[in-house]
Protein backbone atom coordinates (compact mmCIF):
# COMPACT_ATOMS: atom_id res chain seq x y z
CA UNK A 1 0.00 0.00 0.00
CA UNK A 2 1.70 2.88 -0.89
CA UNK A 3 0.40 5.95 1.03
CA UNK A 4 3.04 8.41 0.32
CA UNK A 5 4.42 8.94 -3.02
CA UNK A 6 7.13 10.26 -1.39
CA UNK A 7 8.90 11.33 1.97
CA UNK A 8 11.78 13.64 2.27
CA UNK A 9 13.76 13.60 5.73
CA UNK A 10 16.41 15.84 6.61
CA UNK A 11 16.40 16.05 10.76
CA UNK A 12 19.73 18.04 10.56
CA UNK A 13 17.44 20.80 8.94
CA UNK A 14 14.39 19.73 10.64
CA UNK A 15 12.78 18.67 7.52
CA UNK A 16 10.19 16.04 7.09
CA UNK A 17 8.03 16.00 4.26
CA UNK A 18 4.88 13.77 3.13
CA UNK A 19 3.23 13.76 0.11
CA UNK A 20 -0.04 12.07 -0.44
CA UNK A 21 -1.00 9.55 -2.67
CA UNK A 22 -4.22 9.04 -1.56
CA UNK A 23 -7.18 10.95 -0.16
CA UNK A 24 -9.09 8.31 1.25
CA UNK A 25 -8.34 8.67 5.24
CA UNK A 26 -8.97 5.18 5.84
CA UNK A 27 -6.20 4.29 3.65
CA UNK A 28 -3.94 6.95 4.98
CA UNK A 29 -4.54 5.68 9.11
CA UNK A 30 -4.37 2.23 7.98
CA UNK A 31 -0.78 3.04 6.37
CA UNK A 32 0.06 4.54 9.95
CA UNK A 33 -1.22 1.71 11.67
CA UNK A 34 0.57 -1.10 10.40
CA UNK A 35 4.09 1.86 10.34
CA UNK A 36 3.40 2.36 14.39
CA UNK A 37 3.03 -1.41 14.83
CA UNK A 38 5.90 -2.09 12.75
CA UNK A 39 8.09 0.53 14.45
CA UNK A 40 6.84 -0.67 18.36
CA UNK A 41 7.76 3.21 19.55
CA UNK A 42 4.74 5.54 19.02
CA UNK A 43 1.40 5.56 21.13
CA UNK A 44 -0.41 6.66 18.55
CA UNK A 45 -0.37 8.47 15.06
CA UNK A 46 -2.98 11.32 14.27
CA UNK A 47 -4.08 12.74 11.36
CA UNK A 48 -5.57 16.53 11.02
CA UNK A 49 -7.19 18.51 8.22
CA UNK A 50 -5.86 22.13 7.78
CA UNK A 51 -8.70 23.14 9.18
CA UNK A 52 -7.31 21.52 12.87
CA UNK A 53 -9.92 18.32 13.15
CA UNK A 54 -8.72 15.33 13.06
CA UNK A 55 -9.50 12.95 11.27
CA UNK A 56 -8.29 9.58 12.54
CA UNK A 57 -5.97 8.14 14.85
CA UNK A 58 -4.23 4.84 14.97
CA UNK A 59 -5.46 3.43 18.03
CA UNK A 60 -8.97 4.78 17.69
CA UNK A 61 -8.88 6.71 21.29
CA UNK A 62 -10.06 10.69 21.85
CA UNK A 63 -7.56 12.80 21.14
CA UNK A 64 -7.49 15.87 20.51
CA UNK A 65 -10.16 16.78 18.19
CA UNK A 66 -9.33 20.38 17.22
CA UNK A 67 -5.93 21.01 17.23
CA UNK A 68 -6.22 24.74 15.73
CA UNK A 69 -4.32 26.15 18.96
CA UNK A 70 -1.83 23.51 19.68
CA UNK A 71 1.43 24.01 18.92
CA UNK A 72 2.00 20.95 17.09
CA UNK A 73 -0.82 21.77 14.98
CA UNK A 74 0.18 25.25 14.14
CA UNK A 75 3.98 24.45 13.40
CA UNK A 76 3.39 22.05 10.98
CA UNK A 77 0.68 23.78 9.42
CA UNK A 78 3.02 26.63 8.77
CA UNK A 79 5.41 23.60 7.20
CA UNK A 80 7.71 23.28 9.89
CA UNK A 81 8.65 20.29 11.77
CA UNK A 82 7.77 19.91 15.70
CA UNK A 83 8.56 18.87 18.95
CA UNK A 84 7.55 19.58 22.02
CA UNK A 85 10.40 21.72 23.95
CA UNK A 86 9.64 19.13 27.02
CA UNK A 87 6.86 16.24 28.07
CA UNK A 88 3.34 16.88 28.22
CA UNK A 89 0.63 14.58 29.84
CA UNK A 90 -1.83 12.95 27.38
CA UNK A 91 -5.09 12.34 28.82
CA UNK A 92 -6.30 9.64 26.25
CA UNK A 93 -2.72 7.76 27.02
CA UNK A 94 -2.33 8.51 30.25
CA UNK A 95 0.88 9.43 30.55
CA UNK A 96 3.58 11.80 29.39
CA UNK A 97 4.29 12.45 25.77
CA UNK A 98 6.49 14.14 23.40
CA UNK A 99 4.44 15.68 20.28
CA UNK A 100 6.23 14.99 16.75
CA UNK A 101 4.14 16.92 14.00
CA UNK A 102 4.93 17.64 10.64
CA UNK A 103 2.94 18.73 7.42
CA UNK A 104 1.45 16.77 5.17
CA UNK A 105 1.87 18.33 1.75
CA UNK A 106 -0.11 17.40 -1.72
CA UNK A 107 1.84 17.00 -4.91
CA UNK A 108 2.02 20.65 -5.57
CA UNK A 109 3.53 21.29 -2.41
CA UNK A 110 0.12 22.62 -0.64
CA UNK A 111 0.23 21.89 2.93
CA UNK A 112 -3.21 20.04 3.08
CA UNK A 113 -2.87 18.61 7.06
CA UNK A 114 -0.96 17.78 9.35
CA UNK A 115 0.56 14.15 10.67
CA UNK A 116 0.85 13.71 14.61
CA UNK A 117 2.85 10.96 16.67
CA UNK A 118 2.55 10.72 20.22
CA UNK A 119 5.93 9.39 21.93
CA UNK A 120 5.09 8.18 25.64
CA UNK A 121 7.96 8.97 28.13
Amino acid sequence: MALFKSVLVNLQQKELQFELTTTDVREQIEYLRLFEQNKKVYGSISLYNAAGKELGNTRGIVTVKDARDEPFFQEALAGNVYSDPRPIYSSSLSQPVIHFSAPLRDGGGTVQGVVVSLLPI
